[in-house]
């Protein structure tokens, strides 16, 4: 097996093929596990029941190696470390288009409130990652809404926090609209300043 970068210590994820059964696994690291669990599904992994913590590749028979070769080279464009077997290996590739632009973008909409646009031709569409967590998919702009909460003190700031963060962990770059960020930042430090003042 060979990595890129590191060894078996640093891999985030292990991609390799069951010399019995030739069946293609991916093996996350505890660390990345979360991560994998969210992404490997899109790249045609399923979980493996008889391998607690691993996923298989679905339809074994039908372009294995190709569609090992391809889960490793997004997994490494978007910056994961994989182990993989020599069949597998890969360099990791650019992603295509403006190095500039950021994988996802937050800011306010005059009518939608605040919403999340996806980049285009990423290896992983990091839509799954908002939906999971309630941000509503608004076809006709092609936009991501901030989910809707009834606690009006609630403006969308805690959701705006937990989806960068999210996102930024699983390894895609994230522009947040300047004054959201200084509100985020000033509502973590309400609390400090009020437990200072008692």
């Amino acid at each position: 097996m060979s990595a890129l970068p590191g060894n078996d210590d640093t891999a985030d994820i292990t991609i390799s093929r069951n010399a019995h059964t030739g069946t293609v696994s991916a093996t996350p690291s505890a660390m990345a596990f979360r991560i994998a669990d969210a992404l490997l599904p899109q790249l045609g992994f399923v979980p493996a029941p008889a391998a607690l913590g691993s996923f298989r590749l679905t339809a074994p028979r039908r372009g294995s190696r190709e569609r090992a070769v391809a889960a490793v080279r997004a997994l490494r464009t978007m910056g994961h470390r994989v182990l993989t077997d020599p069949e597998f290996d890969t360099c990791a590739a650019a992603r295509p288009g403006n190095a500039d632009e950021p994988d996802v973008a937050i800011g306010r909409h005059p009518k939608l409130g605040i919403v999340a646009a996806v980049a285009d031709d990423l290896p992983i569409n990091p839509a799954p990652l908002l939906t999971r967590t309630g941000w509503q998919h608004v076809p006709a702009l092609d936009l991501y809404r901030a989910p809707a909460t009834d606690r009006p003190e609630d403006d969308g700031l805690p959701a705006v926090a937990r989806a960068t963060a999210r996102l930024r962990r699983s390894r895609y770059t994230v522009a947040v609209q300047p004054d959201l960020v200084a509100a985020i930042l000033a509502r973590k430090a309400e609390p400090a300043v009020q437990q200072h003042r008692h």
